[in-house]
């Protein structure tokens, strides 16, 4: 499936105002930020997808305004999703993120907070500093509130996700309210950006940010697919979630299905633990349960829920089409 045009099309603009953030910030504390964020020696060598500035600047357009004004609410937004990332990854344990080392691998998980600390700092500030730049008080003051919001949200998402992993009982509801914190919150705030720079109805905002909800929900159980069965498709290394214990929804899915003997092998190896060797196992139990077409209907219903927003959320044809194609993207993408 290929990717939409519009998804590439802020990239260099995201870029230039995630340099300009950080290009006169000497010293450690800030090169660590820099390599996390893909820059070496003043050289973009591999950024991030930019998805979540992206889908504000492309609300933004859709909603009639310019998204040049939405910018640097957008880049605290992926700042703001930068900084989960690194303390994620001291929580994970992860060595590894696009390829590169990670903050605290290559530092130690201590530098690593203090890393991830200021990111957060800067993602507020860079939305602050437009008030310099005239932008409307009430929607930078609408800004940074979605943004504390969505890291209270991220942070109360990320404290259940580990609290799963200790845990057999978790219902598919259980894990929407997570994912939805630890995701779908993200997706939310960034439509609500764009819709407040470009203008757009308090009602509008509201309307996008409920679409977005469900866009990021359909978006996690995609990914989750894509942990276990995407390997089929890029050749990556798979299952990563299964070896780390994380109660994705195909795992939670399988767990559930407690009449079927399959599900009885499945939820004595995640009582009694297993090793590495044992993942096959369960990716094959997973599939002959039927957890990969759950989760593509539960992907797919929650899709048809933020289409049918988007649609009737009062956006010109072409903006409204943009989003839509951007959403038909990510819950049918490769990787």
């Amino acid at each position: 499936m290929q990717a939409p045009a519009s998804l590439d099309r802020f990239r260099s603009a995201i870029d230039e105002a995630i340099f300009r953030v950080l290009n006169d910030r000497p010293g450690p504390l800030f090169d660590m930020m820099r390599h996390h964020l893909g820059w070496e020696d003043g050289t973009l060598t591999q950024g991030g997808k930019y998805l979540r500035p992206t889908l504000a600047l492309v609300t933004a357009e859709a909603c009639g305004g310019n998204w040049e004004d939405a910018l640097p609410a957008a880049v605290g937004l992926e700042l703001l999703h930068n900084f989960s990332l690194i303390h994620d990854d001291i929580q994970d344990e992860s060595s590894y993120r696009r390829n590169r080392p990670t903050v605290w691998s290559r530092w130690g998980a201590s530098q690593a907070i203090n890393a991830g600390d200021a990111m957060h700092a800067l993602s507020q500030l860079v939305v602050l500093r437009m008030l310099e730049d005239g932008a409307p008080p009430h929607s930078v003051l609408h800004a940074v509130r979605m943004l504390d919001e969505t890291c209270l949200a991220l942070c109360e998402g990320q404290t259940v996700d580990i609290e799963f992993e200790s845990r057999i009982d978790v219902t598919a509801d259980d894990y929407k309210r997570m994912i939805g914190n630890k995701t779908a919150e993200a997706f939310r705030c960034a439509l609500e950006i764009g819709s407040a720079f470009a203008g757009g109805s308090v009602e509008q905002g509201r309307q996008l940010g409920e679409a977005a909800y469900e866009m990021g929900i359909a978006f996690q159980i995609h990914d989750d697919v894509l942990d276990i069965w995407g390997g089929e498709i890029i050749g990556k290394e798979t299952a990563l979630d299964i070896r780390d214990g994380k109660k994705s929804l195909p795992v939670v899915f399988g767990l559930m299905q407690a009449d079927s003997p399959g599900a009885k092998r499945l939820r004595d190896m995640y009582e009694n633990g297993f090793g590495p060797d044992a993942v096959g196992d369960i990716v094959a139990l997973l599939e002959s349960l039927g957890a990969r077409e759950f989760c593509a209907a539960e992907a797919a219903s929650h899709w048809a829920k933020a289409r049918g927003m988007i649609e009737s959320a009062g956006l010109p044809d072409d903006g409204a089409a943009t989003l839509i194609e951007i959403g038909e993207y990510l819950i049918g993408r490769p990787n």
